[in-house]
């Protein structure tokens, strides 16, 4: 008999120690063009950790993730020029532990600075 090859799956992103690390997953989706769209996440001490300004190909899906100390806050930037970032629809979803804290629909002005996201329990100082 015809033996289909086995599926394969990929288990859900988990961050050791979860009582000290939190789960960061971005959220790309690129049903438009994401022709200008930059995204930006900085470590508490402001240095920049991590940035994407290349999407590929429309009608995507890109998954980030980063395991987060809880003790510590985060900025997150989502940037763009036209000003949305988009050509057409599309979002970015930025989730902390399963909770969306932040979204960006195409459509956002992101002009003036973009849109910015605090997340951690240590964000009191901003």
């Amino acid at each position: 008999p015809d033996m289909a090859p086995p599926m394969m799956v990929v288990p859900p992103f988990s961050c050791p120690n979860p009582t000290r690390k939190a789960h960061l997953e971005i959220t790309v989706n690129t049903v438009g063009r994401p022709d200008s769209l930059v995204f930006e996440l900085y470590r508490p001490d402001m240095a920049l950790w991590m940035r994407r300004s290349t999407w590929g190909r429309p009608n995507r899906e890109i998954v980030m993730n980063r395991c987060l100390l809880r003790t510590e806050c985060y900025k997150v930037m989502v940037l763009g020029t036209p000003c949305s970032g988009f050509s057409g629809p599309g979002y970015v979803s930025v989730k902390y532990d399963d909770v969306e804290v932040g979204r960006v629909d195409s459509g956002t002005n992101l002009c003036d600075g973009g849109q910015e996201f605090h997340i951690g329990s240590m964000c009191s100082y901003y």
